[in-house]
């Protein structure tokens, strides 16, 4: 009797289980007047937590159930109430991630955290796609008023941006098949589908792991695919 209560709680007892995580770095020689904001979701509630810098020292630690989305903000004496933030969006993983900067959290780097090493991998196959498109929205908002109405210029430009929206695309699922154990791989799905998914992105959403096809993230983004 007591084996079969273990059976019958056992997946519960997983369900309910608490991964805790560290997450510590160092930003330049900040001092106590900085401060660190961090925002996460944990069992279905909003974390917020904050942490001040010491010699640009810091350190975060919880406990989370799976993977959890992120945002963290630098604020600094110098950057208090400046537009943009000194932000970045990241994830909540187990276990210890750690992250490096010489004076501002947006230019840091992860040198620690499988999820936050993968996610930062895709951002840099991302990049010059990206520089791309901000050369192609410089053209259309340099040109006179007049030329971009011209039906020619729409076409070109809508012809130059759909090309990179394509090579956009293709990292999506190239990164995404070559990382099936990742959680970012279900980001990238959701990015490349765009609420539109077509049989690419379920042939290479099937070929992830049970693990990551397992989670809630993927749960949700699974609804998309029937």
């Amino acid at each position: 009797m007591k084996r079969l209560l273990f059976v019958l709680l056992f997946p519960l007892t997983v369900a309910a289980q608490k991964n805790p995580f560290v997450l510590k770095g160092q930003i330049g020689q900040l001092g106590p007047d900085c401060h660190l904001y961090l925002t996460y979701a944990s069992d279905g509630k909003t974390i917020h937590d904050t942490t001040h810098l010491q010699d640009g020292r810091f350190e975060f630690r919880g406990t989370i159930n799976e993977v959890a989305d992120a945002l963290m903000i630098l604020s600094t004496p110098q950057n208090e109430g400046t537009i943009p933030l000194d932000a970045i969006f990241f994830y909540i993983e187990k276990g210890t991630m750690e992250i490096s900067g010489k004076d501002a959290l947006v230019t840091a780097i992860f040198t620690a955290g499988q999820e936050n090493l993968a996610y930062q991998e895709l951002l840099a196959r991302l990049k010059p796609i990206r520089e791309k498109q901000r050369s192609i929205y410089r053209d259309y908002s340099s040109a006179p008023l007049e030329a971009r109405h011209l039906p020619a210029f729409q076409a070109s430009i809508a012809e130059d941006y759909g090309a990179t929206r394509n090579e956009e695309k293709q990292v999506y699922l190239d990164f995404a098949v070559t990382h099936p154990n990742s959680v970012v791989s279900i980001t990238a799905l959701q990015w490349y589908a765009n609420g539109l998914p077509d049989a690419k992105v379920r042939a290479v959403y099937d070929s992830l792991s049970m693990e990551v096809r397992s989670g809630a993230r993927a749960k949700v983004f699974e609804k998309l695919l029937k």
